[in-house]
């Protein structure tokens, strides 16, 4: 069975059982999968990504005690142009992009928020929402420009 007859075989089965986010895992790994290359210039780009990402993590983790881990996502992303979701001036082609959500909650009043970022730079940071949890089940984040009116206000 090849990449593509186990994705339809993951669709199929999600819609027998009705439910949306049945194999999501294994459809994330097969999207993955296309994305990466014989050689490892994808996977140390997303090394070197992760250690950005850890950095701000950190710093907020300092700023905030209050704050925790809860759950971590990345999944590639496809964008229509180089700026990738921030705003400004970018190339006019189709670019694919790791987009990383961290999930923290605080531990004073239990708000989730998920920290968002696009290829290893930090995008923004929103409470959980409906609209938010929607667009992380589907693996397609805002850009930042569009994030306010989608999810509401940002901290």
């Amino acid at each position: 069975m090849d990449i593509e007859e186990i994705r339809d075989e993951v669709i199929k089965r999600r819609n027998a059982w009705g439910d949306p986010s049945y194999g999501q895992n294994y459809l994330d790994a097969i999207n993955l999968l296309k994305y990466f290359p014989k050689n490892k210039t994808i996977i140390d780009d997303y090394i070197d990504q992760l250690s950005k990402i850890k950095k701000h993590i950190d710093d907020l983790f300092r700023e905030n005690r209050d704050l925790y881990l809860v759950n971590m996502i990345s999944f590639m992303q496809s964008w229509p142009s180089t700026a990738l979701g921030f705003d400004g001036f970018g190339g006019d082609s189709i670019t694919d992009a790791m987009t990383t959500v961290i999930m923290v909650q605080n531990k004073k009043d239990g708000i989730i928020s998920a920290v968002v970022f696009f290829a290893g730079r930090f995008a923004y940071m929103y409470p959980t929402s409906k609209n938010l949890n929607i667009d992380i089940q589907r693996r397609e984040m805002c850009s930042v420009k569009e994030a306010e009116t989608e999810y509401g206000l940002p901290f």
